[in-house]
């Protein structure tokens, strides 16, 4: 622990979040109605979508580590365990998915291998995103932000999930024998009723932790996109199970909002960067212009010094007497001329007044008057 370090200011957001995550319930219920419908088998798509999600998630996790590393909130980091477990978990998914690079798929799997991966990706993505917005204890989130060594956390917390996911691999491939089967001939009614319930409780505890833990915070910033994420893997979740097989609209719909949960995070930092960018382009032309401002007033500078500089030569050679007074009355410029007709040398009449030095006293008030009189207006006395 340290001295907390200077906080980066987080993006702020409004209620966009919350009015899209609203949305994601109102298109699962329309999509139910015709969820078990079978639509095909489309080679292409299983391939592009995790694909897709797994490029999604990667970058998501190099920008919020990026963000954290550079000082941002440990809220980050622990948001950036949540894509990074998508995107741990993904890989061996696809490699276990029948019919994706080989009929029965790779790693020794078995029909209940992709199954039981889907289940640790939408148990484990809604969990940590929940974590990362929960409230959490005051003291305990300083304590986070003020971790100095942020690289060696974050990395070690990737190895950590890096380990969890090859056992979780290891469990449903090599160690399959140690877990139930929840699918039969394509079927997933043995993970709809026996499992379902608890991956869609702990969905729904996800969800709600995170809008409390988002609701409780004056300033939002854009993790709160995140609860856009948890209600699409809801919706996900909610549409697989009852679809009750693959290669169903509701197959295909989750899919559509599992690359949603992915894409929800990512298109705010996208954002983010855009309007910084502007931000410091903005900047950058403001500081352009006030440079060739100060370079202008650096040249007058030197322009003034330089007839300052010979006005002095052109003062030190005449002969004739030249004092100089501020709008004080307190003498500026005595040149030597003043000096043989006076009597004062500059060193001892500059500062002083003329009425201290050469104007009778007789000439004092009728002075002061002029002098005023010629400041108010600008006329010669």
């Amino acid at each position: 622990m340290s001295a907390r370090e200077p906080e980066v200011p987080e993006a702020r957001v409004g209620v966009m979040p919350l009015a899209s995550a609203s949305a994601v319930p109102l298109v699962v219920a329309v999509i139910l109605h015709g969820a078990d419908e079978p639509l095909g088998q489309v080679p292409a798509f299983m391939p592009g979508f995790l694909a897709t999600v797994l490029a999604f998630d990667l970058i998501t996790v190099v920008l919020l580590l990026s963000q954290y590393l550079a000082g941002g909130r440990a809220r980050l980091l622990a948001l950036s365990w949540a894509y990074a477990w998508s995107a741990l978990v993904i890989v061996p998914h696809a490699l276990v998915f029948s019919g994706l690079f080989t009929p029965h798929g790779l790693l020794g799997a078995t029909p209940s291998s992709a199954p039981w991966l889907w289940t640790a990706w939408h148990v484990g993505l809604p969990a940590l995103i929940g974590l990362s917005l929960a409230p959490w204890p005051a003291r305990l989130e300083n304590a986070l932000d003020s971790v100095r060594h942020r690289r060696s956390l974050a990395a070690g917390s990737l190895v950590v999930l890096t380990v969890v996911a090859g056992g979780a691999t290891w469990l449903v491939t090599a160690g399959a024998s140690h877990l139930p089967v929840i699918i039969h001939n394509g079927s997933y009614a043995v993970l709809t009723d026996r499992f379902g319930p608890w991956i869609v409780a702990v969905n729904v505890v996800a969800l709600l932790v995170s809008v409390l833990g988002v609701l409780r915070r004056r300033q939002r910033g854009l993790e709160t996109w995140a609860v856009v994420a948890v209600v699409a893997s809801c919706g996900d979740v909610v549409l697989t199970l009852w679809a009750t097989g693959r290669f169903t609209t509701g197959w295909y719909a989750a899919r559509l909002l599992a690359l949603a949960a992915a894409l929800a995070v990512l298109a705010s930092l996208l954002r983010e960067i855009t309007t910084l960018y502007a931000r410091v382009r903005a900047h950058a032309v403001t500081l352009t212009r006030q440079y060739e401002q100060l370079q202008a007033a650096h040249a007058m500078q030197a322009q003034l010094a330089a007839r300052d500089i010979e006005l002095r030569h052109v003062l030190s050679a005449t002969s004739d007497a030249f004092v100089a007074v501020d709008e004080d009355e307190r003498i500026t410029t005595w040149n030597p001329a003043a000096e043989r007709m006076f009597g004062w040398t500059a060193h001892e009449a500059i500062g002083l007044t003329l009425s201290a030095t050469i104007l009778p006293a007789r000439l004092a008030a009728a002075h002061r008057g002029g002098f005023a009189r010629f400041l108010r207006t600008g006329t010669p006395a």
